[in-house]
């Protein structure tokens, strides 16, 4: 099972595409070639499996997963969100554990990320088993099915040893206590879930993203905001005892940036285990 953007790189806000297919998956044995080589060069690959949206190719591979498994669908093939989610049967979280289960033996990280983010709610809106669900919670509000869904796979992943990750959203739909909150938003978002009792990673999209442009030079490689050129992302220096080097920004200071941004490799074809680190 894996995903290809056919239509080729680029946000949805933007009119550019690189016109190339994109896509694919790893095996196991690469995936652990990946994290071994890795580990040598002293990193940790967290796994990401985002759920319950961003689902679609999972669906389009197994309809009884869907809210409607009588309509087909096809892997989503271009950026953005689909309106098709996982339902919230028990044979689905299942399934999920299952594939949990496999992750967890591939990536030793002690910490798996669940996304959470993203989830349009309109299927469950619909879905008798899912206004069923939200009464047994007795909750009004279908988002917090994604809450309940994140719960129940955290709970699974702490029985493997390991600790839930999501996106800041989740901070306000009942996460589990030890969930690690990425805030990806802003700094306000931080502040929320710290206040919430939760371990926090600031993550800033305007500061963190690899995918946004390092500088405004016509030789950059494709990235979110090539269709309108917005100001470049700067994290926040105020009280943090940091400045910019002048030049920072030029290629020949940055030739350690792995996949798509350093090497100019798109990430689906850099070799899973490129040697010693």
């Amino acid at each position: 099972m894996g995903k290809w953007f056919v239509f080729g790189l680029g946000h949805a806000c933007d009119n550019v595409r690189d016109g190339e297919q994109h896509g694919g998956f790893y095996t196991q044995d690469e995936l652990r070639g990946l994290v071994g080589y890795a580990a040598r060069c002293g990193v940790t690959v967290v796994p990401e499996i985002d759920l319950p949206g961003h689902t679609q190719a999972a669906i389009a591979a197994y309809p009884r997963f869907g809210n409607d498994p009588a309509t087909p669908l096809e892997v989503w093939t271009h950026f953005g969100l689909s309106r098709h989610i996982l339902n919230v049967e028990e044979a689905t979280v299942r399934f999920m554990c299952d594939v949990l289960d496999e992750l967890v033996d591939v990536f030793p990280s002690p910490y798996v990320h669940l996304g959470g983010v993203e989830v349009l709610p309109d299927e469950w809106l619909a879905s008798l088993a899912a206004r069923a669900r939200m009464a047994e919670l007795g909750r009004t509000d279908p988002e917090d099915l994604v809450g309940w869904w994140i719960r129940r796979l955290g709970t699974h992943l702490a029985g493997a040893g390991r600790r839930l990750v999501a996106w800041d959203e989740l901070a306000d739909h009942d996460a589990p206590d030890r969930t690690v909150i990425m805030a990806w938003r802003n700094q306000a978002r931080v502040r929320a879930a710290l206040s919430a009792g939760f371990d926090v990673v600031a993550a800033p999209h305007t500061a963190m993203y690899l995918n946004y442009p390092e500088s405004r030079a016509p030789g950059e490689p494709l990235s979110i905001g090539d269709g309108t050129r917005p100001r470049l992302p700067r994290p926040p220096l105020a009280g943090s005892g940091l400045r910019l080097r002048p030049g920072a920004d030029r290629p020949a200071r940055r030739p350690h940036r792995a996949g798509h941004r350093g090497t100019g490799q798109p990430l689906d074809r850099v070799r899973p285990d490129p040697g010693p680190c």
